[in-house]
């Protein structure tokens, strides 16, 4: 089974040693709401008609983000934006990250670790695979520093990643990080990348930035 936009995001923000992720909070709560309806978008799950976001296929993959979020934009009956919706799944962030933590472990991409200290409890996670994340970052710098175009899967990846302060993750110096900005910017103008998805990294920034102010 393929990886999801957002089980990829996941699998980057987890520290390899400690087993958590590296951001918390309202930016990561939204991240993950911009990341899962993305998914819906590249599984041509949903389409946006005029800027609103519409059912084009009901159909479930068995993953309980994806199939939640489909289900509650159905039956809304309401035509909302890009923005509208990941505020409206904003709140489910912590959810939608735990049950997608959940089914990498259940298929055998992560393992779980519990720690307990004094009364408390806590679970870290660490990858199968040790050179997945590695690979994953490896073909983001590649597409960042080389002349090749991203699809629109890693577009936003890197969109999600500078909008959550963390593209040290892919930029690793000061020059890079120069580099690394300016790509960005290009790409969220660039329509080859976006087609008829032209914005939607203008989104992901505003909608992600956002919280990343407000939490």
């Amino acid at each position: 089974m393929e990886r999801t936009l957002l089980e990829e995001f996941v699998i980057i923000l987890l520290h390899p040693r400690r087993g958590r992720l590296m951001t918390m909070g309202n930016t990561l709560s939204q991240a993950v709401a911009v990341a899962a309806l993305t998914d819906l978008m590249l599984s041509g799950l949903i389409v946006l008609d005029e800027g609103k976001v519409k059912v084009k296929s009901l159909k479930f993959s068995g993953r309980k983000v994806q199939d939640y979020m489909i289900r509650k934009i159905y039956d809304s009956g309401r035509l909302r934006t890009f923005k509208q919706w990941t505020g409206k799944f904003f709140v489910k962030g912590g959810r939608f990250l735990r049950e997608t933590l959940s089914d990498l472990v259940h298929r055998n991409v992560l393992y779980a670790r519990d720690h307990h200290f004094l009364f408390f409890h806590y679970r870290r996670y660490f990858l199968i695979r040790e050179k997945e994340r590695d690979e994953l970052i490896g073909e983001l710098q590649a597409v960042v520093f080389g002349e090749d175009l991203p699809d629109l899967r890693q577009a936003v990846l890197l969109q999600l990643l500078a909008s959550c302060n963390l593209s040290k993750l892919i930029a690793r110096d000061r020059e890079s990080a120069k580099i690394f900005r300016r790509k960005i910017k290009e790409f969220r103008k660039d329509e080859r990348i976006l087609g008829e998805y032209a914005g939607i990294l203008g989104e992901v920034k505003k909608t992600v930035s956002s919280a990343a102010v407000t939490g």
